[in-house]
């Protein structure tokens, strides 16, 4: 650590604040950020904050504790700490993002309670942190925040070739889209002269209505099985780099797999009907169903399958939610010809190289970032050092 960096406790360089809102508050037609203390940020119609700002959980089952940052209005939930400068001549937000963020394992230690975890504000007070010149703070920031943008901008392209997927999922499957349009005497939109010939003329009546001549209704258990996942305590769990899932999504991680990837999990007891893609080996939980598709059918189209049959809404039970699998199983599907199945996996296995590459980026931006993450904040490097690092990826 240079001679110029100080020791100080939280209290002395920020101000902790909290939102005053329920977590029901949310508004899905939102136009502002909503920070909970989900991983995933929701919205709202109204804001309380207009600021530059790190956003730290203050409470979770897992004692997971979520980090996030923003700049501009939002609102907050109760327990989410809305964490600002007392001075921005002293203390970079963009900084104190990944300071807070790097040492989030140690806070989940130090939180308290059993059934959930809470971030005391005593607790955020009185942690210690090494304080670097504002200038450093700033070099820091911007080598860290210049690779995660690298990591972000893979993220939302994965997100557009994933909503890619189901609008030609449900065009092709859901609307049967390609089908009306040759009924009309159209092109179907989007498609040469070779793919639409693959598609059927008309509709003809099936015991679930109007249905693509030569396709087949179905029901899931045809499609694919959903297979029991394993339990595992947390007491049990050796710390690893092995995804491990539940019903409302990754738990943690551990160092055994039960599954390779890439794999498709669906949430069974808590939250019901959750489909979550992983492209690793992970290990699902007793909690949720992993799914082993049938001959004939894709991972990725058992996928799409799932995501529109509306699992979240098969809860049959009362006290814990509860997903049946024989009621899923008796779902009904509608199956295309081999050769429109084949077309939409051709399709669908191209973007999902796209998305792979982009993991693979993503895993090397990652493995820099956290190499150079605790030697920055301590010091260990200078930055002419790292400068050569994030220009190598």
């Amino acid at each position: 650590m240079s001679c110029n960096w100080r020791t100080v406790k939280l209290q002395e360089i920020v101000l902790f604040k909290t939102g005053k809102l329920d977590s029901n508050a949310a508004d899905e037609q939102g136009i502002y950020p909503f920070f909970t203390c989900s991983p995933v940020t929701l919205a709202i119609d109204n804001y309380a904050f207009d600021t530059e700002a790190v956003l730290l959980a203050g409470n979770n089952a897992n004692g997971v504790f979520a980090v996030k940052y923003y700049n501009g209005k939002f609102n907050a939930y109760q327990r989410t700490y809305v964490i600002t400068p007392i001075n921005k001549s002293v203390v970079s937000v963009r900084w104190l993002y990944f300071r807070i963020k790097h040492v989030t394992s140690e806070l989940q230690q130090m939180s308290v309670g059993t059934a959930t975890k809470f971030l005391t504000k005593k607790i955020l007070d009185a942690y210690e942190v090494q304080l670097p010149p504002i200038e450093e703070q700033e070099r820091q920031a911007k080598i860290l925040w210049d690779l995660q943008n690298k990591l972000d901008l893979n993220t939302q392209t994965n997100q557009t070739l994933e909503q890619m997927a189901q609008a030609i999922f449900k065009s092709w499957f859901v609307d049967f889209d390609p089908v009306k349009a040759k009924i009309n005497g159209e092109q179907p939109e989007g498609m040469d002269a070779a793919a639409a010939a693959l598609f059927p003329e008309k509709l003809v009546e099936s015991e679930l209505g109007l249905i693509p001549e030569g396709w087949k209704p179905k029901q899931l258990k045809d499609i694919l099985e959903l297979a029991y996942g394993k339990a595992l305590k947390k007491t049990d769990r050796v710390e690893g780099n092995v995804p491990v899932y539940g019903s409302g999504g990754l738990t943690g991680y551990h160092n055994q797999s039960l599954v390779e990837g890439p794999g498709i999990i669906v949430g069974r007891k808590g939250t019901v009907g959750s489909v979550y893609w992983e492209p690793k080996a992970f290990y699902p939980i007793d909690t949720v169903f992993y799914v082993k598709p049938k001959t004939g059918y894709s991972l990725k189209y058992c996928h799409m399958v799932l995501q529109n049959l509306g699992l979240k809404d098969m809860n049959t039970d009362a006290a814990v939610p509860g997903l049946n699998r024989n009621n899923a199983y008796r779902l009904d599907v509608i199956t295309p010809n081999e050769s429109v199945l084949k077309k939409f996996e051709e399709m669908t296995q191209s973007f999902q190289s796209k998305v792979d590459a982009n993991n693979v980026q993503n895993a090397s931006l990652e493995s820099l970032r956290d190499t150079l993450l605790p030697k920055l904040l301590s010091g260990e490097i200078v930055l002419g050092q790292t400068e050569e690092m994030a220009e190598v990826s």
